[in-house]
């Protein structure tokens, strides 16, 4: 039992470290959207939607 509740912490915390990582992202993709491409909420938006429709879309795209 005392196992399994340090396996839960541990993977709470790397749960944790994450989710701040994920947030993190995304707040500086918002800074150089704007910074970088002069890009207002919408071209922020656009990076986004972008970002997260490129993983999926790889293997469709990728030459060879």
């Amino acid at each position: 039992m005392l196992i399994a509740g340090r396996l839960l912490r541990l993977l709470a915390a790397v749960q944790l470290l994450a989710a701040l990582s994920a947030g993190a992202t995304s707040a500086l993709l918002v800074i150089l959207a704007e910074r970088q491409l002069r890009a207002g909420p919408a071209g922020s938006g656009y990076c986004s939607a972008r970002s997260a429709a490129a993983p999926p879309s790889a293997p469709c795209c990728s030459p060879g």
